[in-house]
């Protein structure tokens, strides 16, 4: 099964001199600083690098959408062991592809989307204002180990589902995120257990999870395995302020909902920040993207949404800068007849 979009008809790479010094050079050898660019502000062959990065770009934003929608699928509980690992093994292809094409997008010995033009102290600048040149500073590194920086918050309540007591419907339940107004969750109906009650509060909370930010699993309480059929309600929460810190979620109602027996907080670090009992953890780069269970997978989904956002404002950059790059080159035409 071949999982990756159509390629490029070819990669540009600039020739060498056709006479002088230089002219017996191979064509794959990295032109200096001064020859990429002089590529750079001739118009043909600025035009050329525009079209070359640019597919490569579309060739990874293609790789993330269909990598995203493979996570929403595993973010769903009941995608079973095999369905799962078949998605992470086109996951880590994918993810390895789009590695090979931010290494392998090259004009004239240069790679532009790993990241090593920015490395070239004073390049960018010497470009500035040329025919393509604009465009090159907005060309993003699209390494996969620097796309996508993801915090996200974690806290768990516990349930001792082994207590078999019938719970009446519940109504009035809220959710709130930092200072934003209450979101009102939809009323429970009576549940036979403890454990029905927590996969209808799951759900409740998850039907608003695109307002909110805060989605709810429900995993086993590994613990606290010395209690039979031990389960745990887990909430992750994408909502983190610029200083790192989770935002406080409130769930109003939620204890009455299930019975304060049944229902109790998992010890946690009280001491992270501003909002007891939520632990911050980092997502770094596509590789780190699981879909183990449905947690991991919709922290990947997270991720995902994250890199293409920042390939989308890159690329909208990029053709801004390449027809600015264009108009200019088109004016200094002018000037010169």
């Amino acid at each position: 099964m071949s999982i990756n979009p159509p390629a490029p008809a070819g990669r540009f790479v600039l020739p060498p001199a056709a006479s002088g010094p230089g002219a017996d050079a191979p064509h794959h050898r990295r032109l200096p600083l001064h020859g990429f660019m002089a590529a750079v502000y001739r118009s043909q062959d600025a035009r050329a690098l525009v079209h070359t990065a640019e597919q490569s770009m579309a060739r990874v934003q293609a790789h993330l959408a269909r990598m995203h929608a493979l996570a929403v699928e595993a973010s769903n509980s009941d995608v079973a062991g095999p369905a799962r690992a078949r998605a992470q093994q086109e996951i880590n292809l994918r993810v390895a592809d789009i590695d090979r094409i931010a290494r392998t997008t090259v004009v004239a010995g240069h790679s532009l989307l790993d990241g090593a033009l920015h490395r070239q102290e004073g390049l960018l600048d010497a470009l500035a204002g040329q025919a393509g040149g604009a465009a090159l500073a907005c060309l993003p590194n699209l390494r996969a180990q620097s796309l996508s920086a993801l915090r996200y918050a974690v806290q768990s309540w516990g349930l001792d589902a082994a207590v078999a007591a019938p719970l009446p419907a519940a109504s009035g339940l809220t959710l709130a995120v930092g200072d934003q107004p209450p979101v009102a969750l939809e009323t429970l109906p009576a549940a036979a257990s403890g454990g029905e009650r927590l996969a209808q509060l799951c759900r409740a909370i998850n039907d608003q999870t695109a307002r909110t930010g805060v989605a709810a699993f429900v995993l086993p309480e590994r613990r606290r395995s010395g209690v039979e059929g031990a389960l745990q309600l887990q909430l992750l929460s994408c909502r983190v302020n610029a200083d790192g810190w989770a935002q406080r979620v409130s769930l109003g109602g939620v204890v009455q909902a299930m019975g304060r027996p049944l229902l109790h907080a998992q010890r946690q670090d009280h001491s992270a920040g501003p909002a007891p009992g939520w632990v911050v953890h980092m997502a770094c780069g596509l590789h780190s993207i699981s879909l183990d269970d449905p947690a991991r997978a919709w922290v990947g989904q997270l991720q995902l949404e994250q890199a293409a956002a920042q390939l989308r404002c890159a690329r909208a950059r990029f053709a801004a800068g390449s027809l600015l790059g264009r108009l200019g080159a088109g004016a200094s035409g002018e000037r010169q007849a």
